[in-house]
């Protein structure tokens, strides 16, 4: 029936909706109610609209596109931030082997002192 290899009767089963009244829809001699296309809809996971046809992008790869785009954006977000507590640990690293280059602020001067 699908790409999937899901049958008629598989379909049937698992939504509820009578086989002959599946066969109907798909050889367009009857159209779904409102009931039986939210049945589908949430059966496939998909929007009303593109269950028929009037948009080419499920709901399924839209929301795999927004959650990729956020995977995305926290892991950028996450290596600016390691970026910078590297860096930052770099700095206060030199200016431990190097004290007379500048002044280290007393606050972490005591903790280093106080970790020894």
């Amino acid at each position: 029936m699908d790409k999937e290899g899901l049958s008629i009767y598989e379909l049937a089963k698992k939504t509820g909706i009578k086989e002959r009244t599946i066969k109907l829809y798909l050889e367009g001699f009857t159209s779904p109610s409102s009931k039986m296309i939210r049945v589908l809809c949430r059966y496939f996971n998909v929007t009303a609209d593109y269950l028929i046809g009037l948009k080419d992008e499920s709901v399924i790869s839209a929301r795999a596109e927004r959650v990729a785009k956020k995977i995305d954006a926290m892991r950028r977000f996450e290596q600016n931030w390691s970026e910078i507590i590297v860096s930052a640990i770099k700095d206060k690293m030199d200016k431990i082997r190097n004290p007379n280059s500048e002044e280290l602020d007393s606050e972490f001067m005591a903790e280093v002192r106080n970790s020894r």
